[in-house]
């Protein structure tokens, strides 16, 4: 039982980790219709580079509503606008993609990289609630969020921490507004939150990483949700999401709780029979059948913070494994396994 349960682990994690590498790699494609006909019309030269006469256009009305509602200097913010160079890569992420073909079977080369990676991940999370034991119990008595769910989900969103973004968050949704054509106007609104919030934290806006979406921070809160979900755990007087981990632990359970977390309850259980989009089915486990999983409450609770079923899985079984291997070093004092005693691993899941 326990070697099928760590075989399944390890499957659903080594996927997930695949998952989110190619999720948010840059695709080699052409730039939405929108960026294409602006790329077309007149430009304005500014004194960092050119800028078409759309786009400017509408850069001013933006630095004219941050200038007369919240006092910021109209010329700074469009100085701020202007500079930046819209993202491609940031673009294509809100392109519809082509469906990929199916490959083969992993090599073994494919299998031990995986693994490898996979064994990297649960030793940082390990690692991560040993530094943050305390926070982590404080946490679960106050809210009912189990130390693994905050684990698994903060080693999904950056790696503990460790990645924050490869853009910076003005530069992802700058693109995003005036370049893109994917819901300008909520990135138009979480762009404004992110001057106001980057001024009410001391964070400087020009080098703050950010996701593709612009999220920032250990958790990748959009910046509207820094102010209303964020929690100054460890008493600095602000919710400091980028540097303070305690922050960052307690503001991610907050957003759960906020978003409806049945406390102490389970994310996904087993279960034999399947229910559309009740359960969730992988085919690639080991054996001659699909194996299902039964979605509760919390599994919905935490689709608020990404609506994937691949995302809530992968907390799932992330926060499993570190979990068992946290509890066993606590029990005996054992190190963590290197990756060669990790079990086998077989191709990724995928949702029903």
């Amino acid at each position: 039982m326990m070697t099928t349960i760590r075989c399944l682990a390890w499957t659903i994690l080594c996927c997930a980790i695949t998952y989110f590498a190619l999720s948010f790699a840059a695709h080699a494609q052409e730039p939405p219709l929108a960026a294409q006909e602006q790329t077309l019309a007149p430009i304005v030269v500014t004194a960092h580079r050119k800028v078409p006469k759309a786009v400017m256009t509408q850069m001013e009305r933006f630095a004219t509503h941050m200038s007369v509602d919240y006092g910021f200097d109209k010329a700074d913010i469009l100085d701020r606008l202007t500079f930046i160079q819209p993202a491609q890569d940031v673009l294509d992420f809100y392109r519809p993609r082509k469906k990929k073909s199916k490959k083969g079977a992993m090599t073994q080369d494919e299998i031990n990289a995986l693994k490898l990676l996979a064994q990297m991940r649960v030793n940082d999370g390990v690692k991560f609630w040993i530094e943050n034991d305390a926070t982590l119990n404080k946490i679960h008595e106050q809210y009912g969020i189990q130390p693994e769910v905050v684990v698994g989900l903060i080693g999904i969103e950056t790696s503990f921490g460790q990645f924050l973004g490869r853009h910076t968050a003005l530069e992802a949704l700058t693109t995003l507004s005036f370049y893109g054509n994917h819901r300008v106007d909520y990135f138009k609104n979480e762009l404004e939150q992110l001057f106001l919030v980057t001024r009410t934290m001391g964070w400087d806006i020009d080098t703050l990483k950010g996701s593709v979406a612009g999220a920032i921070g250990i958790p990748q809160f959009m910046p509207s949700h820094v102010q209303d979900q964020g929690i100054d755990f460890d008493g600095c007087g602000k919710p400091d999401i980028i540097q303070s981990k305690a922050d960052a632990i307690a503001s991610a359970a907050h957003f759960l709780v906020d978003a409806g977390w049945q406390r102490d309850g389970s994310i996904a259980e087993e279960t034999k029979a399947r229910n559309g989009k009740k359960t969730f089915v992988s085919w690639s486990l080991p054996g001659p059948k699909a194996r299902v999983f039964k979605k509760l409450p919390n599994y919905f609770t935490i689709r608020h913070y990404n609506p994937s079923d691949n995302y809530v899985m992968s907390i799932f079984i992330l926060g499993a494994k570190v979990k068992e291997v946290h509890d066993q070093m606590v029990a005996s004092t054992v190190e963590v396994p290197s990756p060669e005693e990790t079990p086998e691993v077989y191709k990724p899941v995928s949702d029903n």
